[in-house]
């Protein structure tokens, strides 16, 4: 029974984070400059970039990448995950306090909390925590970025098995 009740709430916490991940989907303007989060992000991490404007408007960002888990390089932004280094659904369950659905998109949309990443990696991943996943490489930066990012909102910060 409790294995059966151990892969039920597996299987709920999974249902919660797809659709935590979907509600949390489209990247705002938060500065009102033309640029979703995700384009601000794919600039701001680039080795080197371009923007480019469609003649129907759309922007897009095009140039190289070096990923902060992996160190490989990357030449396709459509390749790219934006990473939430503190995942939304952990941040979800660990908060301290209330949030209304306008803190989350908030805190969705922190540049603080996103860094461009090879999306194979991101979707290894998920929503875990720094006590069950770190990258393969800059260990150390994402450890004390985790560490900062739930400072910053408040979120209770379980980096070790044993929390």
């Amino acid at each position: 029974m409790k294995q059966f009740l151990t892969q039920l709430w597996s299987t709920i916490q999974n249902v919660i984070s797809i659709f935590m991940r979907k509600e949390h989907k489209n990247w705002i303007d938060a500065d009102k400059d033309g640029l979703t989060t995700r384009q601000e992000v794919l600039f701001r991490d680039s080795i080197s970039s371009t923007i480019v404007k469609s003649e129907k408007g759309t922007i897009s960002i095009q140039g190289k990448w070096k990923c902060k888990y992996t160190n490989k390089l990357i030449t396709q932004a459509s390749q790219l995950d934006i990473d939430h280094i503190v995942p939304i659904n952990y941040a979800r369950n660990n908060k301290v306090g209330l949030w209304s659905q306008a803190r989350f998109t908030e805190f969705a949309n922190d540049l603080s909390n996103l860094v461009a990443v090879e999306g194979s990696i991101n979707r290894e991943k998920g929503d875990r925590s720094i006590a069950e996943w770190l990258p393969p490489k800059n260990k150390q930066w994402y450890k004390r970025r985790f560490r900062e990012v739930c400072q910053k909102w408040n979120i209770r910060c379980k980096d070790s098995k044993k929390n």
